[in-house]
């Protein structure tokens, strides 16, 4: 009843290049116009330019999440409708808290307040029918690399509901979690979190709780890595 996931194994890590190269040396040509006049020798050639320093190599990603700042790409909103705003909201405050009770610094995007428009990954929902969604986790991160080394992030934390499935009251989903190095793209942590629930009416859910047992076991599994 799962999707295939997250796609790509990993993050495409965007690097930039840079070569130098130095124009030939002109030689010089025989002046013509006087039979007594010789040649002009060639100009001697330029100095090579100095070479490029070596880039500097990232350090290593921290063991601890601890005087770390996570930036937090939250996909949940793409299935708002079936987890509530109410429980949105709740999770992101106590995602924020929690991570403030390690030590850790943290802001939380949500994907739809951003303005990505290229399509790359899936999320499904399956019910009575199927539907899929294509949703841009790739381009949505590198659209942010900016607002990411303003506030001087060194992990990236990216969540994704990997699936959703309607069995009349009942709700089944998978999200998942994904942990990186922000300054290399190297994947630190992937966890998947298998919840279900049922739903009488939206207004009656609780949100403390669905949120509090998520976030529960993400820090096990943080817990579990060394990375708390």
């Amino acid at each position: 009843m799962k999707n295939t996931g997250f796609g790509a194994t990993a993050l495409v890590a965007l690097v930039g290049s840079l070569s130098l190269n130095g124009s030939p040396a002109l030689a010089g040509h025989p002046q013509h116009g006087s039979s007594n006049l010789k040649p002009v020798p060639p100009s001697p050639a330029p100095p090579a330019p100095p070479a490029l320093p070596a880039p500097m190599p990232a350090s290593p990603t921290p063991q601890k999440l601890f005087g770390s700042f996570v930036y937090v790409y939250s996909f949940l909103d793409i299935r708002e409708g079936e987890y509530s705003s109410k429980v949105l909201d709740q999770f992101d405050a106590d995602l924020s808290a929690r991570m403030s009770a390690f030590g850790v610094n943290s802001k939380i995007l949500r994907y739809n307040k951003t303005k990505t428009s290229t399509d790359e990954f899936f999320a499904e929902k399956r019910g009575y029918g199927a539907e899929s969604r294509e949703v841009p986790v790739m381009q949505t991160v590198a659209g942010n690399l900016s607002d990411e080394r303003a506030v001087s992030a060194r992990f990236r934390l990216i969540v994704f509901p990997q699936s959703y499935t309607l069995m009349g009251a009942w709700r089944y989903y998978d999200i998942r979690f994904v942990l990186m190095d922000a300054l290399t793209n190297r994947r630190v942590m992937d966890y998947v979190y298998s919840g279900k629930h049922m739903v009488v009416m939206k207004n009656s859910e609780n949100a403390a709780a669905r949120s509090k047992k998520i976030i529960d076991k993400l820090f096990e599994q943080f817990k579990l890595a060394g990375l708390v």
